[in-house]
């Protein structure tokens, strides 16, 4: 068994030196039998003829030690990829437009499928991911927006005892940053000191903020930067930490780096981070961010051993100030826990980017759709104008069933070129969207 798999393996992978062997064997077997009969007193040219009548032809004796081999539908696969290939290089025009037709439809649908993971599915690049949780504020009408003020996060994360961990963080933060003549405003984040560990995250070079940071308003101005920023403003040198950089005017001393994997937990990737008692410079849209009226951050916690977001969802319900219980329509009103699984955007509730990996599924959908409806088209096309060529081969003896399998063949070759022009497609449209947002 193991032996006859081995000889199927090796006239596959060294087809060229069996056919050279058969062809030796061939070759020694024509001359030793030419020679015999030349013994006999035939000349030398009746002994070579009467050799080859004897062995029966040598294109059907090599046919034969072929289909001996047991592997002549492997070559016959080989020669149907390799018919295919020169009919499309035949005729190009045909085939490229085949090939970006099925393309952009396959591109598109790929391209909704990535931002569908990231958006609803794929975990944070965190320790033990299914221990987060997102903690949003509803209001009156009962939609989950997310922000609440210091005061409250601070009311949560100190009197609940199903979390381990709750960090606020306010992540689309546009910071004006200059570092000597360079100068560009970027996404940055304004968060607790306990964000990171919340997250499991550790630092590449440097350190987070510590908690101590995390108690004067104004005090502390230091920074963590991205992985990302720290390559492309100080070109990866462990020098950036104690570098000093400008964020809205105000130097600030780069203290830490963040994992390469890690761009923050929103759409927008962050690429600087200040401590939360750093508001007034990180968030200008309240004259006071530490004020219970400016409600501008986001929760993500960390739930704690044999606890449920469930659990937690009850126990933080109990824990809401009192003043939300005489909120008007549109103000904090009560809170809910939910699992922290692709991109937490606040901005957009779950439900709405539901809709809109919806939207955008039906959109690539029908975009497929009418692909394929076009490429049918163009193969019909195509088959149209090989008449000829299909009645040539039936009156050659080609079987039906061989010229089908021929054409999955064609399909099978164009599905994959396809297939690779879509992921070109893809990547090139989910680059584009990772760079416009």
């Amino acid at each position: 068994m193991l032996s006859d798999l081995f000889f199927r393996l090796r006239a596959i992978l060294t087809r060229r030196s069996m056919e050279a062997e058969l062809e030796e064997e061939l070759r020694v077997h024509l001359e030793h039998e030419t020679a015999k009969l030349v013994a006999s007193g035939l000349s030398h040219e009746n002994a070579s003829r009467r050799a080859r009548l004897a062995i029966g032809g040598l294109d059907q004796v090599k046919e034969d030690c072929r289909d001996a081999r047991g592997v002549a539908w492997w070559e016959t696969i080989i020669a149907d990829l390799a018919y295919a290939i020169r009919g499309m290089r035949r005729s190009p025009v045909h085939s490229l437009a085949a090939l970006l037709t099925l393309g952009l439809g396959v591109g598109a649908l790929s391209t909704v499928f990535t931002i569908a993971n990231t958006l609803l599915f794929e975990a944070l690049p965190a320790e033990k991911p299914k221990q987060l949780v997102v903690v949003q504020a509803t209001r009156r009408h009962g939609q989950a927006l997310g922000w609440v003020g210091y005061t409250d996060y601070a009311r949560f994360r100190d009197n609940s005892r199903t979390l381990s961990g709750l960090a606020a963080h306010y992540s689309t933060a546009p910071l004006f940053v200059s570092l000597g003549d360079r100068a560009k405003e970027i996404n940055g984040g304004v968060v607790s000191a306990n964000f990171f560990p919340v997250l499991g995250l550790k630092p590449v070079l440097g350190r987070f903020f510590s908690p101590d940071e995390d108690r004067v308003p104004d005090r502390d101005r230091v920074a963590v930067i991205s992985h990302g920023f720290w390559h492309t403003w100080f070109s990866a040198s462990p020098d950036a930490i104690g570098a000093t950089v400008k964020v809205n005017g105000t130097p600030f001393t780069v203290v830490g780096v963040t994992p390469e994997n890690f761009r923050g937990v929103n759409p927008r990737p962050v690429e600087l981070y200040l401590p939360a008692m750093m508001s007034r410079i990180g968030y200008r849209w309240c004259k006071d961010p530490f004020a219970g009226d400016c409600t501008v951050f986001s929760m993500i916690g960390r739930l704690g051993d044999q606890f449920s977001s469930g659990q937690a969802g009850m126990e933080l319900a109990t824990l809401i100030p009192a003043e939300w219980g005489h909120a008007k329509d549109g103000e904090n009103s009560g809170v809910m826990v939910l699992p922290a699984r692709g991109v937490v955007d606040e901005d957009r509730p779950r439900g709405s980017q539901l809709r809109f990996v919806g939207l955008l599924g039906g959109v690539a959908c029908v975009l497929l759709l009418v692909c394929c409806v076009n490429l049918g088209g163009l193969m019909i096309a195509r088959n149209a104008g090989r008449v000829r060529e299909f009645a040539i081969r039936f009156a050659l003896g080609a079987r039906s069933g061989r010229l089908i399998r021929q054409l999955m063949t064609e399909s099978l070759v164009l599905g994959i070129g396809g297939g690779a022009v879509g992921l070109l497609v893809s990547t090139f449209l989910t680059g584009g969207l990772n760079a416009a947002f």
